[in-house]
């Protein structure tokens, strides 16, 4: 997917956000690996600095506020004439809580990082994506499809994202420009922990997840890359399980 601009060649650029922690750290890497420059995004970067990546442009952002992505993407296009590719990794949770016990600034606050944020960040690097015919790959979950106790915001916000890429695979397919989601199931990360903090602080039913089904996060980020490749060109507005099987099951 590199191209050339001036007689010079130019690795395809992808842009993660979430990048500091779990799927998103991991995709970081898979990226570098294979020969890509990665802009890395995430609230908290400090874990990111402190690595010295090469090939890897680190930025503090939150990609809920519409004033701080506009002005951030305006800045990197700029600098970078070969963006291919959009993960968007970040996400958070609200776990174990029961639907009446949800505030609103609780709900607003998931609902801002897991889908306004990629809303947000895919509307503005869509330029961009247009250009070279690129993709984005939105990080959703099996809850999306079926949920365990407490998990009304989370599963919402999950679900509506298979919906967002839907619309966007439809409206930018004839400009080349694809969009397709991850269904992850249980993933050794740092979210995947505070949803058993939360379980065990609100004595909540445990969904008792067969540790066997839990994948490490570089099993997610080799699905993300693959879907940033032209193997995948054909692939196209798919809700993509990656659960170990996990939704398979009664």
């Amino acid at each position: 997917m590199a191209k050339e601009h001036g007689g010079e060649h130019l690795s395809p650029v992808v842009v993660i956000t979430g990048a500091a922690s779990g799927i998103g750290r991991r995709t970081v890497m898979r990226f570098t690996e294979a020969g890509w420059r990665v802009i890395a995004v995430d609230r908290q970067i400090e874990s990111l600095q402190r690595e010295n990546l090469r090939d890897v442009e680190i930025y503090e952002l939150d990609v809920s506020e519409e004033l701080q992505v506009a002005e951030w993407a305006q800045r990197i296009e700029l600098h970078h004439l070969n963006i291919v590719a959009l993960v968007n990794s970040a996400g958070i949770g609200l776990f174990a809580t029961r639907l009446e016990d949800i505030s609103l600034v609780d709900w607003n606050r998931v609902v801002a990082t897991n889908l306004t944020g990629p809303f947000l960040m895919t509307r503005a690097l869509l330029p961009a994506l247009k250009a070279h015919g690129g993709c984005i790959v939105n990080i959703s979950s099996v809850h999306a499809m079926s949920t365990t106790f407490g998990m009304a915001a989370y599963a919402s916000t999950k679900a509506a994202l298979i919906g967002l890429t839907r619309a966007t695979a439809v409206d930018y397919r004839s400009c080349h420009v694809r969009a397709n989601c991850l269904l992850v199931g249980s993933v050794d990360t740092p979210m995947s922990d505070q949803h058993r903090d939360a379980i065990m602080k609100n004595h909540a039913p445990d969904p008792g997840i067969d540790p066997h089904l839990m994948a490490s996060p570089t099993q997610i980020a080799n699905v993300i890359y693959f879907l940033c490749t032209n193997e995948s060109q054909f692939v196209n507005g798919t809700a993509l399980r990656v659960d170990g099987g996990l939704l398979s099951e009664l």
